[in-house]
């Protein structure tokens, strides 16, 4: 199916407090969410103070805010679905328990610090330039038993496909000439990871690193006889991570690289086609690319929203955590990243087919002058400062 037979998506905006909503359309949304994102709003910092009861009331109040929003929202979430919560370092000791009070601490799948890049070179002590993102699961097992896998691809992927491409058009079957050029060529590339850069070892059926066969823990205990000495090699301390059949399988197919002496323990062949993706991390970098400045150029110079959310960040969440199919609810739907991440994401892949439901109340207008004008513009391509290619859909403001 090629982009322009592509079926168009209905998606939905709703002017509402979200509370009230979740309320009145309970039955209709139970159990239909993939993916829940939010980022709530901050305490309120209109009463700044150094009394240490008034600020406890007003956290105590943030939390009284918070818990009936959750509360609403986790019948909302399919059993293999989960929620992800943006929040900073201020509020996320408080969120997180009242998190694990609601959607269960045996439902939490962890937390990721975002570090945004941003330095406060004023701060007396120390600068704070991250925030969180806190996971939860309605059902965590069920969730496992789904066979969800969070992974990204490999950046610099493509461009190393590339260049292998190219040499061995070049050099043909001189394998190591391929791999002294490919680490020629990494030593180019500042861009790429320092484990991209591992896979610069060739053969016929691909680009390759090692692999250890030694087991994390528990392994199983049996002799490998090294075919170029005829001795048995050193086993792990932990015990081999295969089984004895799957290991005869590897040395038949020519996957097991032997050391020279008995004292080296052999490695696999893990070449880059069968890994080509990676596993998120805990922690992950986020450069603030002005996200002011989008909305600035997508709806006037006199566009104002503070807190945007940054649209790389909200795509890659999507596309690494939820399924091409997914409908994704955010229900402090502010200026409206979310639903612009999912117009980008299904239209840069042809295979999304991922949905929106976008909440906001309208205080300070935030609805029909930020919200609303935004999800349009990029629908139609009508941007203030140039035409843009459209994300077709078909938008509803109403549920």
């Amino acid at each position: 199916m090629t982009l322009k037979q592509k079926p168009l998506l209905e998606h939905a905006i709703v002017k509402s407090d979200n509370l009230a909503f979740m309320t009145e359309n309970s039955a209709a949304l139970a159990e239909t969410v993939d993916c829940i994102y939010i980022d709530p709003p901050l305490v309120s910092s209109r009463a700044k103070t150094s009394d240490k009861a008034v600020r406890k009331r007003q956290h105590e109040r943030w939390v009284e805010f918070m818990r009936p929003r959750l509360v609403s929202a986790k019948p909302t979430m399919k059993q293999t679905g989960f929620i992800a919560a943006s929040v900073q370092d201020r509020e996320q000791p408080r969120l997180r328990l009242l998190m694990d009070e609601v959607f269960g601490e045996e439902n939490f799948i962890g937390m990721v610090t975002i570090d945004t890049g941003n330095v406060t070179n004023n701060a007396r002590l120390l600068s704070t330039g991250h925030e969180y993102l806190l996971l939860y699961a309605r059902n965590l097992p069920a969730l496992m038993k789904s066979g969800a896998r969070w992974r990204k691809k490999r950046e610099g992927l493509d461009a190393l496909r590339k260049q292998e491409k190219k040499l061995r058009a070049e050099l043909g079957t001189d394998f190591e000439e391929i791999g002294n050029r490919l680490k020629e060529w990494f030593r180019t590339q500042n861009n790429l990871t320092t484990r991209l850069k591992q896979f610069y070892r060739v053969d016929a059926d691909g680009v390759f690193t090692f692999s250890d066969l030694s087991a994390p823990k528990n392994g199983l205990f049996y002799e490998v006889v090294n075919p170029l000495t005829g001795s048995v090699v050193s086993t792990p301390g932990r015990g081999w991570g295969l089984n004895e059949e799957s290991f005869r399988e590897l040395i038949d197919t020519d996957q097991i690289i032997w050391g020279t002496t008995d004292d080296h323990q052999p490695l696999r062949k893990l070449y880059l086609k069968d890994t080509p993706d990676q596993v998120i991390r805990s922690v992950i970098n986020v450069p603030s690319r002005a996200p002011e400045k989008l909305l600035r150029r997508i709806l006037g110079p006199d566009t104002v929203f503070d807190e945007a959310k940054d649209l790389d960040f909200m795509k890659h969440i999507l596309e690494v955590m939820t399924p091409d199919d997914a409908l994704i609810f955010d229900f402090f739907a502010g200026s409206g990243t979310t639903g612009h991440a999912v117009l980008d994401v299904n239209y840069e892949n042809p295979e999304s087919k991922r949905r929106f439901l976008l909440c906001s109340n309208d205080e300070g207008s935030v609805f029909s002058h930020v919200l609303k004008p935004r999800i349009q513009a990029v629908i139609s391509g009508k941007w203030a400062d140039r035409q843009h290619r459209p994300r077709r859909a078909v938008l509803k403001t109403r549920f």
